[in-house]
């Protein structure tokens, strides 16, 4: 739709379809960050279930399965056992749980560390910072049971210093959108990486790139951020981030979920749920 309202000379704020593969084709992403440079988990993709076995049983468990399309947010396995991998991989290339999205499988090292979220604005050209913020999935206390569409997160998140910041615009997001330029597809968007500050280099690795704000996230952004976000969109669709600065409050946010029944949550992976927004809290 971004793409019809460019041709139609009308202001859209969002990726092409091509462009949006960053968050659609989990193998584009891959790709990419082999080509320009980008770290990320060390990995392989496969069509054949059997080669995939082959070579989980070679890499040994804790290793991570993903299908490469979209998949409502279920797309991703972490297997601490082998058992558990060869469990996904014939669930998404034998009996086929996500359709044509887990046609082609990524399977990647297990990386030891913290996750975090980290956003920027991007006009084709330059990108922009926004903040960052951590989102906690696990449906139970103590960070336990299924994952859902998030349980709450907070924003700043401490992990995520401003130095780290610096080093994800320059080796990840910078990357990224030169190297989306080169390839004749420009992005135009928010980038929502997400991101593991790696244990054993505290260093920050590219897990997956969205290419909206994101859900609880986006209200936490919104709760900080002083300037005008219309007025930034719109330099964004004009090529003009370069000449946009944005101010950020310097308290914090929290979003906290309450869900609905534990049963939905375990059957949908979802958290029916009513927002909870604070600022300024910690």
């Amino acid at each position: 739709m971004s793409f019809l309202m460019l041709e139609s000379l009308l202001s859209a704020f969002g990726p092409s379809a091509e462009a949006a593969a960053l968050e659609g084709s989990k193998d584009f992403m891959k790709k990419l960050c082999d080509k320009y440079g980008i770290p990320t988990a060390k990995y392989q993709t496969f069509t054949n279930p059997d080669d995939a076995k082959a070579y989980v049983k070679e890499q040994g468990a804790p290793i991570v399965v993903k299908a490469d399309g979209l998949a409502a947010g279920k797309g991703v396995v972490v297997a601490m056992k082998l058992s558990e991998a060869i469990t996904a991989i014939d669930s998404m290339l034998v009996q086929g749980s996500f359709g044509s999205s887990g046609s082609l499988i990524i399977i990647e090292e297990f990386l030891e560390g913290e996750e975090v979220s980290f956003f920027a604005l991007v006009d084709g050209e330059t990108a922009l910072p926004l903040e960052s913020a951590q989102d906690h999935k696990r449906v139970g206390d103590g960070d336990t049971g299924p994952n859902t569409g998030g349980m709450g997160a907070y924003s700043p998140a401490p992990v995520l210093t401003k130095d780290l910041q610096l080093v994800v615009m320059e080796t990840i997001i910078l990357p990224t959108v030169k190297g989306m330029a080169a390839e004749g597809c420009k992005f135009i968007g928010v980038l929502y990486a997400g991101l593991m500050i790696e244990k054993k280099t505290g260093l920050p690795k590219l897990i997956e790139y969205n290419v909206r704000f994101g859900d609880p996230e986006c209200q936490l952004l919104m709760m900080r951020l002083e300037s005008d976000l219309a007025q930034a969109l719109l330099a964004a669709c004009r090529g003009q981030l370069g000449q946009v600065s944005l101010a950020w409050s310097s308290e914090p946010a929290l979003v906290v979920v309450i869900r609905g029944g534990a049963s939905t949550v375990a059957q949908e992976g979802q958290a029916h749920a009513v927002f909870c927004i604070l600022k300024g809290i910690l």
